[in-house]
């Protein structure tokens, strides 16, 4: 491996973790409105479940705004649960030995070149681990799968691995 392709690895590997924890605060997001059934999932402002003030924008930096208020509400200094950091640290690192594992990062003859097919593998196999995510920490949290989740998943995987030949069909029947 050249110097340039590492350099580009790092970079990436860096990256992939910063916005693995972004997925990973986004999914608690989820998780509480889910279980809450809260609208605005996707758009809604992320507020304290105790005060109900709505965070400004530097209390939702992933992993450093946790550390940066000891764990605590900016506002009422309520705990905020140790598992929002745990899932964002984790997804994190997901996010990160899954680009390591399928690294779609190339350079040839200096040029920088993304190979498609190891993206898309990359892409099925990041989107399979949210879900995963979501139901590990919902279950830890509420001690219940909703089927939203799982359902989801199940038909992610099997449309996923049909389209990218990535297990064989009798694989995919023994493992279900």
């Amino acid at each position: 491996r050249s110097i340039n392709q590492k350099k580009m690895t790092n970079f990436f590997a860096i990256l992939a973790f910063i916005i693995g924890t972004i997925f990973g605060s986004f999914l608690s997001v989820i998780i509480y409105r889910t279980k809450t059934d809260k609208s605005g999932i996707i758009f809604g402002r992320s507020i304290c479940t105790f005060c109900k003030k709505k965070l400004k924008f530097i209390y939702l930096i992933p992993i450093i705004s946790w550390l940066f208020l000891r764990g605590k509400c900016g506002y009422c200094g309520k705990k905020i649960a140790v598992h929002y950091l745990a899932l964002e640290i984790i997804t994190g690192l997901v996010f990160l030995v899954t680009f390591l594992t399928f690294n779609f990062v190339e350079i040839k003859f200096n040029q920088f070149f993304i190979d498609y097919e190891t993206l898309k593998l990359f892409i099925f196999y990041i989107i399979e681990f949210l879900f995963l995510m979501a139901i590990f920490f919902y279950d830890l949290k509420y001690k219940e799968i909703p089927d939203r989740f799982s359902i989801t998943a199940i038909v992610l995987a099997i449309t996923g691995n049909i389209l990218m030949n990535t297990v064989s069909p009798l694989n995919m029947a023994i493992g279900g």
